[in-house]
């Protein structure tokens, strides 16, 4: 097992990978797919996603929640 320096640059080279990994994926899920744009189009013009039968405090809600709980889960990793 190794200890010191190189245990160090291996923990912040699986820091970095994970960061630019969920990075990513926040990109993918808010630009191409549909969940992005229900979000984009709820931020925009919120009657006409409600007359789309979405509910939009609800999808804001439960995507800031999800949020939180992955902001959580990096101060957990972090400490």
């Amino acid at each position: 097992m190794v200890h010191g320096f190189c245990s160090c640059l291996i923990y912040r080279a699986w820091v970095v990978v994970a960061a630019l990994s969920v990075c990513f994926l926040a990109w993918y899920l808010i630009e191409k797919t549909k969940l992005g744009a229900y979000l984009r189009a709820g931020i925009e013009n919120p009657q006409m996603v409600q007359a789309l039968g979405i509910s939009v405090p609800l999808l804001i809600t439960q995507t800031r929640g999800k949020s939180w709980g992955l902001a959580r889960g990096w101060i957990a990793l972090a400490t």
